[in-house]
């Protein structure tokens, strides 16, 4: 049986599998294989989007923990460095 570490890595590799292919079906604007060939055209990088995934995370992340208590401040996050 996974953990609830487990699971929440493998819904974030599903998230993956969604903004990429899922997501993509019914886009005209940003069709299937669209980020992909814009990262391996050079047009964006993998850390840029990574970037914005850990921005959103972490907002989604405060703004509940204010929801909880709205007197606490961001404490309680776990900060890491990542590696490129």
């Amino acid at each position: 049986m996974k953990n609830k570490k487990e699971k929440i890595l493998e819904a974030v590799k599903d998230s993956m599998a969604d903004l990429l292919y899922y997501n993509r079906k019914e886009d005209e604007e940003l069709p299937i294989n669209a980020i992909e060939d814009a990262i391996i055209e050079g047009e964006i990088a993998p850390r840029e989007i990574f970037d914005v995934v850990v921005v959103s995370l972490k907002d989604s992340v405060v703004e509940r923990i204010k929801e909880r208590n709205p007197e606490s401040k961001d404490k309680g996050l776990k900060e890491e460095k990542c590696v490129d």
